[in-house]
């Protein structure tokens, strides 16, 4: 296994000392990033009962419960979110995937949505599934005949929580104020691996060059001056002692 979250959970503790912080590497357009949202992906699955078109009320569609699971969760679920950070906003939702029926004869026995919720710093992503369980219940009393499930997220990841990364992140800022660079504490919407280290606690300050929103497109780049800017900020935050 690779990547970050291995390397908190089985080699870090074996290190034989403890970071006193971390800098990720992330295109922040060489701003310091100290909060980020995480996030919960998963789905909802709805069973109803084959039956030929021809006669629909011998069936029960999967597809008209996942109607009523979806209403409930944009009237109900969603508006009422009210966890806010100061720097990365408001808690988010949104169901961006649905898939069901097997033919256009056939009543469908299956439907699934997919759901991208966005848990800002404060929130616990594990308290996110409860939430809508309870969401889910009013479905099923409302209507008895309807079955709905969750399943187990396949994205589970946590926030960037600045509260108690203070320290390194006013080294952080320094170096950049002694670069003449800019140093106001940042937050974004999106999530990076910063909240693998925030979790075990220590801090971590997402810094790079380059733009978010050119990002996952068809023509990544990077404004070669702002890279080598970058490397000169890597380096400089290397050679800069941290203050205890």
């Amino acid at each position: 296994k690779t990547g970050v979250r291995t390397f908190v959970a089985e080699q870090l503790p074996g290190l034989g000392w403890r970071p006193t912080g971390v800098v990720v590497g992330e295109p922040t357009r060489l701003l310091p990033v100290v909060a980020h949202n995480g996030v919960v992906r998963w789905s909802i699955r709805a069973k109803g009962q084959a039956a030929h078109s021809s006669d629909p009320a011998q069936g029960r569609s999967a597809i008209s419960a996942m109607v009523a699971v979806v209403r409930v969760l944009e009237a109900e679920y969603i508006p009422r979110l009210a966890a806010f950070h100061p720097l990365t906003g408001k808690a988010q939702c949104s169901v961006n995937m649905i898939a069901g029926g097997a033919q256009i004869n056939i009543i469908p026995e299956h439907c699934e949505i997919h759901i991208d919720r966005r848990v800002v710093p404060g929130e616990n992503p594990r308290d996110v599934q409860p939430a809508v369980e309870a969401v889910l219940e009013q479905v099923r009393r409302r209507d008895p005949n309807i079955e709905v499930v969750q399943d187990e997220p396949t994205m589970l990841d946590s926030p960037l929580n600045p509260s108690g990364g203070e320290s390194f992140a006013a080294f952080v800022a320094g170096v950049l104020m002694d670069l003449a660079m800019p140093a106001q504490l940042q937050g974004v919407g999106y999530g990076t691996d910063a909240s693998s280290f925030g979790r075990v606690g220590i801090p971590a300050v997402v810094l790079g060059p380059g733009d978010i929103a050119q990002g996952h497109t068809a023509d990544e780049w990077i404004d070669v001056a702002e890279l080598n800017r970058g490397a000169e900020i890597y380096g400089a935050l290397m050679r800069t002692a941290v203050k205890d």
